[in-house]
């Protein structure tokens, strides 16, 4: 046996970039950022992102390479996960 000659299955990285108030998490695990982080992952793993909000913030919206809040990872994505702040209308009378 030579680990050295043993096949590897094909990875991709997920690079995340959080905007606005909140946080992201995965499953499974690797992906745990409030501004930006990464994590290689085997080709065709499906990853779920889990974004947390901070108080006065809502959201979250996905841009980039991912649509929603699961990816399948083909190949290399980028994604943008944008957490807007919450304005409050204030009238004078």
């Amino acid at each position: 046996f030579n680990a050295s000659t043993q096949n590897t299955p094909p990875t991709a990285t997920l690079s995340i970039t959080v905007v606005g108030g909140g946080s992201v998490a995965s499953i499974p695990t690797g992906i745990d950022c409030g501004a930006t982080c990464s994590k290689v992952y085997d080709t065709d793993t499906a990853v779920t992102l889990y974004p947390t909000t901070n108080n006065g913030w809502q959201g979250p919206t996905y841009s980039g390479d991912c649509s929603s809040n699961a990816v399948t990872m083909s190949e290399a994505k980028a994604c943008t996960v944008t957490f807007s702040e919450i304005k409050l209308n204030t009238f004078c009378r």
